[in-house]
């Protein structure tokens, strides 16, 4: 093949595209011919890597980084830690392993994970919460925190069996059948099958603080209770309550209780519900009394901060052990509560009291409940109509009976 003329074999017309072997102008158009541009030479890995776009950082984190990106990487790009590897999952398997197997050797790598906490609904947190609709989520402070414990506690705490809590103390005024109402509404929230009864020998006044106008009451159960064969039958003798416990109190006038009514009423009501809250009575001598004691798993001993009142809490203390060993296991697991009415308080005789239980009960609680105009109002008690801060601290005061409930049955307590 004939060499083409070195002065002519680059030249082409700028107008009609077409190449030209000879002369100054396009022989088609006339077009003054130029100059051929020099052929591309074939890429390489080099000039491809220089032509790529240099992507920002931001673009490489997660799973955005892939093999492929290696060039384009920046210079100041550190490559991440190897536990935190954006390409491999670190619940993944990180070794080949056979599909069937897959399942139980990803459960068994999988990390103990906590629950998210939720956030803060108190307070300035829950505040600025609810300002921002929860753009801004701060978490919970220790008081919240602590609430949300005790109502995990109460709910999730697993009983062996039905369980008796008594609600005592030997003088009148201390308070001990709210204590016994709202008692019940605090585990009701979180538990079922709770019932608060009346458990004293005389007749009290549980029926005009719980909710409902029911026909019968405890003395017609008594009356009645060899025909109690099923839930639909005691049913006829419960008020349901807003806070899904229900409630047995008297509707008219009865005979005096003896220990072995008590003891019928017992029986029947542990085949029904798994927390009975007995309304005690005053008088430590009566059988009723000692009955319900006998079958009790946890004490509670309401008071007022008067110092008549606090000694009737120790005196109930003290008739409560000598009843036997069960008696003083009680005495020394009970749940004191110390309900604030707005009236005098004698500070010396209540910190008396908080010494001399914190001596000689090792396992006893003493907790304060603030002054609430709904419990002073003396009507029917309801959950909601208390105030926030009453409710909180209720809450802790059936955590605490939970506790101390789940210790003496577990430690042999009845």
């Amino acid at each position: 093949m004939t060499n083409a003329d070195p002065n002519t074999e680059d030249l082409i017309c700028p107008s009609c595209d077409r190449p030209a072997s000879r002369g100054k102008f396009c022989s088609s158009c006339g077009t003054q011919l130029q100059t051929r541009p020099a052929a591309l030479p074939e890429p390489t890995e080099a000039s491809v890597t220089q032509l790529r776009p240099t992507l920002p950082a931001g673009r490489f984190i997660g799973a955005m980084v892939t093999d492929s990106y290696e060039e384009q990487r920046p210079s100041s790009f550190a490559p991440p830690a190897a536990s935190f590897h954006p390409s491999v999952s670190r619940y993944a398997p990180q070794t080949e392993v056979n599909l069937g197997g897959l399942l139980t050797q990803f459960e068994a790598e999988q990390p103990t994970v906590q629950p998210p906490t939720e956030p803060a609904t108190w307070g300035r947190r829950g505040t600025i919460r609810r300002l921002t609709g929860g753009i801004i989520k701060p978490a919970p402070g220790a008081d919240e925190l602590a609430f949300r414990a005790a109502e995990a506690s109460i709910r999730q705490t697993i009983l062996p069996r039905a369980a008796h809590i008594a609600v005592e103390n030997t003088k009148g005024g201390a308070c001990k059948t709210p204590t016994s109402v709202i008692l019940s509404a605090a585990l009701g929230r979180q538990r079922k099958g709770v019932v608060v009864w009346e458990a004293a020998e005389a007749r009290g006044t549980l029926g005009r603080r719980t909710e409902g106008n029911p026909v019968r009451g405890i003395g017609h159960l008594v009356e009645n209770i060899h025909a109690i064969t099923s839930a639909g039958a005691l049913s006829g003798y419960t008020a349901p309550q807003s806070s899904h416990a229900d409630a047995i109190g008297t509707t008219a006038d009865r005979p005096a209780f003896t220990g072995q009514d008590i003891a019928r009423v017992q029986e029947t009501l542990s085949q029904h519900f798994q927390l009975m809250i007995a309304d005690g009575g005053n008088n430590a001598k009566a059988s009723a009394f000692e009955q319900v004691i006998s079958m009790t798993d946890v004490l509670i001993v309401p008071t007022v901060p008067t110092s008549d009142s606090i000694y009737a809490a120790l005196d109930t203390l003290d008739a409560v052990s000598r009843t036997g060993a069960a008696g003083v296991r009680l005495a020394e697991s009970a749940v004191l509560v110390v309900s604030h009415n707005g009236g005098p308080e004698d500070s010396s005789a209540l910190e008396r009291m908080r010494e001399s239980v914190t001596r000689s009960a090792p396992h006893a609680v003493i907790l304060d409940v603030p002054f609430d105009p709904h419990i002073a109002a003396g009507g029917p008690l309801l959950w909601d109509q208390l105030t926030p801060a009453s409710q909180h601290a209720w809450t802790h005061v059936a955590a605490a009976t939970i506790a101390n409930l789940h210790r003496n049955i577990t430690n042999g307590n009845g």
